[in-house]
C-alpha cells in the first residue's frame, strides 16, 4: 500500500495540467476547480448528493433528482468520515497541515447544453461524463476520488424555450482528495549497508 501526503494548499500542478489535457470533441471549457477544507466541504456535498430540501438553485427540478448519476459515492460517509477513514487507514498522512488547509478539490466539468441535445441528450451524456470521471480516476486514484456525480435535475430554460421542451443542464462534480507521492530513502545511518540509499517507503 502506498501513503500519500495530502497537499493542502488545492490540486498540485501537474495534476491541473493533466485535468486541462482532457477535452470532450465539444471544446468544453477548462473544469472549474473549488479549493474546500473540513469547514465548507459540507455545503458542497448536499448540493451535489442532493440532501438539502430546498435549493438556492431555482433551476433544479426535484422530480428529476432520480435521473442524476453517481459514479463514485462516499459508501454512506460523510465527505469528512470518508478523509478521516483514509488517515485512520494510513492510506493519506496530514503530516505538516495547517488549521483551515484544503483537504478537497471540488471539479465541475461542464459542456454546452446544445451539444447533449445534438448528440443523443441523456444517455450521450452519461457515457461523456463517465469518461471524464475515469480520466479524474487516473489522475488522483480511485481512493482519492470522494464523490464523482452527473446532474441530470437541472433545467435550462433558455434552451427549453427554444426548442419547446424540457431541456436539462449536464453537468459533472467530482470531489477529489488532492495528494502527492513521496519517495523516503533509507539514511546513511542504516544498519544494513545495502539498504542505505534505497525506497524505504512512498509518502
Amino acid at each position: 500500500m502506498i501513503l500519500r501526503r495530502l497537499v493542502g494548499f488545492g490540486i498540485p500542478f501537474p495534476h491541473m495540467a493533466r485535468l486541462r489535457s482532457f477535452r470532450a470533441p465539444t471544446g468544453a471549457a477548462d473544469p472549474r476547480v473549488v479549493k474546500l477544507n473540513a469547514s465548507n466541504v459540507g455545503k458542497s456535498e448536499r448540493h451535489n448528493e442532493r440532501k438539502n430540501t430546498n435549493y438556492e438553485n431555482v433551476n433544479v427540478v426535484p422530480e428529476s433528482i432520480p435521473f442524476n448519476v453517481s459514479f463514485k459515492s462516499p459508501g454512506g460517509m460523510t465527505h469528512n468520515e470518508y478523509f478521516d477513514h483514509l488517515v485512520a487507514d494510513g492510506r493519506i498522512s496530514t503530516r505538516g497541515l495547517k488549521d483551515g488547509a484544503t483537504f478537497f478539490n471540488e471539479m465541475i466539468i461542464d459542456v454546452n447544453t446544445s451539444y447533449f441535445e445534438e448528440h443523443g441528450g441523456y444517455e450521450f451524456a452519461k457515457q461523456l461524463y463517465e469518461e471524464a470521471y475515469r480520466f479524474c480516476r487516473e489522475i488522483y486514484g480511485e481512493d482519492q476520488i470522494v464523490s464523482a456525480v452527473m446532474h441530470a435535475d437541472e433545467i435550462n430554460a433558455a434552451v427549453s424555450d427554444e426548442l419547446g421542451k424540457p431541456v436539462y443542464h449536464y453537468h459533472l462534480h467530482v470531489v477529489a482528495i488532492p495528494t502527492v507521492e513521496k519517495e523516503i530513502l533509507w539514511s546513511k545511518r542504516c544498519k544494513d549497508e545495502s539498504l542505505r540509499g534505497t525506497v524505504e517507503y512512498h509518502k
